[in-house]
Parts: C-alpha cells; sequence; structure tokens
C-alpha cells in the first residue's frame, strides 16, 4: 500500500496556525507547554529557565502592553510567557501574583475555545466532502434492496482499483489535515510519515463516519457501486471486515458532537509514541489536544459510561488500523 508519502515536507512556509504568538503577536508556527508561540519566544523561554533571575526592566514595565517591545526586553518577555501558562520545570514562585494566575487560566481557556472552534472549521470543511455520497446512499436505501455483487476476476480488479484510489485520496487528505492542526509541522518528515500511518485508518474512519448508515457503508466507487460490508470481506477478510463494522458501529453509538470529532483527530494522530525521533515533541502536543478534547467532554457533560466507551473506542482503532495494514501491506 502507498503510504510512503516521499513528497511530505515539513516545510515552516506551509505551517498553517489559528492564532497568533501569545507572546510576541507575530505569526505563530509552534507551541510550548501547551501554548502557541513562534519560534523565536519558544526558544526564548528555554533558554531563559536558567537564567530569567536576572531579567530586568529598563522600561517602567511598558513593554507588557506593547507587543512591538515585548522582544526588546527580557524581563516583560519572559514575564508574558509565564502569563500565557508556560511553566514546565520553572518554580510556582515565579508567579509573581494570584491575579497573574487568574490572567493565564482566563488566556489558556480563550486559546482553547479558538483552538476548537478552529478544529471544528476543519473537519466541517474535511467531511463536506461526503455530502454527494450520503445524497446516492439515501437513494438506494429507498429502493428497500440490497447490491449483490459478483465477485469474478474482472470485479475484484476494479474494486482494488478503486480502493487504492481511496487510500492515494485519504492520504493528500490527512497530509492536508496535518498542514492545518496547530504543531504538527514541528515534526521531521519521518516523524511525519509514521504519525500518519499509525493511524491513517482510525482517521480514515473519523471523516468517513457520515458515511455509515444503517450497519452499512457507502463510500461511492462510481454513481451506483457503494463500497459495502461484501467489498470490505472480500479485499481483506471476514476477520478485518467485522473489526472496521465494530469500529464503525462503537463510533456511532457513542454519539460524539462534531466538535468533538473534529477533536478526535489531533488527539488520535498525536497517542503515539514508539519510533518516533522526537517523542518529548510528541508528549507535549499529544497533553495539548488531550486538554483540549477532554475540556469539551467535560463541557458536554460526558458520563462514566461514556469515557469506559471512549477508551474502548482508542483500543479498538489500534488493532484495527494494525489489522488493515498488515493485510495492505502483505
Amino acid at each position: 500500500m502507498p503510504l510512503i508519502l516521499e513528497t511530505l515536507s515539513a516545510d515552516n512556509e506551509s505551517y498553517l496556525t489559528h492564532t497568533k504568538c501569545k507572546i510576541c503577536h507575530e505569526k505563530a508556527n509552534s507551541i510550548n507547554c501547551g501554548v502557541i508561540c513562534c519560534i523565536g519566544c519558544k526558544s526564548f523561554y528555554l533558554r531563559g529557565r536558567k537564567k530569567h533571575q536576572k531579567f530586568v526592566c529598563y522600561y517602567n514595565l511598558i513593554c507588557l502592553t506593547d507587543p512591538k517591545k515585548i522582544k526588546k526586553c527580557q524581563y516583560c518577555r519572559w514575564k508574558t510567557c509565564i502569563n500565557q501558562g508556560m511553566v514546565s520545570n520553572v518554580s510556582q514562585n515565579t508567579l509573581c501574583t494570584r491575579e497573574n494566575n487568574l490572567t493565564s487560566s482566563q488566556s489558556q481557556k480563550l486559546e482553547l475555545d479558538q483552538l476548537k472552534d478552529h478544529v471544528h472549521g476543519l473537519y466541517i470543511e474535511v467531511v463536506r466532502e461526503w455530502d454527494s455520497h450520503v445524497h446516492r446512499a439515501k437513494v438506494i436505501e429507498s429502493c428497500g434492496q440490497k447490491r449483490i455483487y459478483t465477485f469474478n476476476e474482472d470485479f475484484m480488479f476494479f474494486i482494488n482499483q478503486e480502493n487504492m484510489q481511496c487510500y492515494h485520496s485519504h492520504t493528500r487528505r490527512l497530509h492536508k489535515i496535518i498542514q492545518k492542526l496547530p504543531g504538527f509541522l514541528d515534526f521531521h518528515t519521518n516523524d511525519l510519515k509514521i504519525i500518519m500511518n499509525t493511524h491513517f485508518f482510525t482517521i480514515m474512519c473519523l471523516t468517513q463516519l457520515k458515511l455509515y448508515r444503517n450497519k452499512d457503508f457507502y463510500y461511492m466507487m462510481n454513481e451506483d457501486i457503494p463500497f459495502n460490508r461484501d467489498v470490505f470481506t472480500a479485499l481483506f477478510s471476514e476477520k478485518v471486515s467485522d473489526c472496521i463494522f465494530n469500529f464503525f458501529s462503537g463510533l456511532k453509538s457513542m454519539e460524539f458532537t462534531e466538535k468533538e470529532l473534529g477533536l478526535l483527530i489531533p488527539f488520535v494522530l498525536s497517542s503515539i509514541y514508539f519510533n518516533l525521533e522526537n517523542k518529548n515533541l510528541m508528549k507535549e502536543r499529544y497533553e495539548y489536544y488531550c486538554r483540549a478534547l477532554f475540556h469539551e467532554f467535560k463541557l458536554n457533560k460526558r458520563t462514566l459510561e461514556f469515557m469506559i466507551n471512549f477508551a474502548q473506542f482508542v483500543c479498538l482503532g489500534q488493532k484495527m488500523n494494525k489489522m488493515i495494514m498488515d493485510v495492505s501491506t502483505n
């Protein structure tokens, strides 16, 4: 299966984000301690952890209200980093007042809201592609007849070609998603390939969930041939097909909101630690998107039973992805 992605590039020119650096208000292209920022302010923070106590402001703290001057003053730039929530190994004693802590908390809530709106919009943009497929599925359902296929040599060749085209399309779709999610293009190309391959089919299911209807699947190979359960079984095996449809069924039964489904994509993509060159960076991304997703769960008053089912969904997604990958690469 062609998931090598040789053309994948982590060029910073293609990096897209949904807000400006929280420190200097210039274009953001990185994340540090869960705070969206530019690479310059991230580097400043990392350098300043050992010498920040020596920083002094010579401008009577007016830099704090003037983003254009913030980079010229180490003290105010450091103070802004802390107020925005860049706290890792820095002692809590460096947080000067309770008011500053409150400001940081309010800023982080605003940042979460902006992130969730951005990811929700991205999800809507991606799944809009399937509207025509859903329309055709409704027409097929209205006829009340199940499609019966003859899996001869010609038809098997046809569905294999269609399946490969589907993979290529999803590779481009997934690349586009990663370009628009804050923080992922900080990874080198080899890590991005691993991230995409590890969660390739899980993300495909999340973005094609609306095609799962009445316990069957309606990705349209052409005007009137749906990629249904029988086709899955012929291509992969009955065992793999059962796993895929159990995943779809579980996903559908949890009744995720569109905003939750959108947040699930970066949450799933960041749920990997093995074989990566930059494991620490992935840990930071995972904590960032996990915080956003669980904040949304809390707002939606998700129950303990829901969270148990959610944990099972995560495990089943990993199992399903590996099963399909093993079959597809043999």
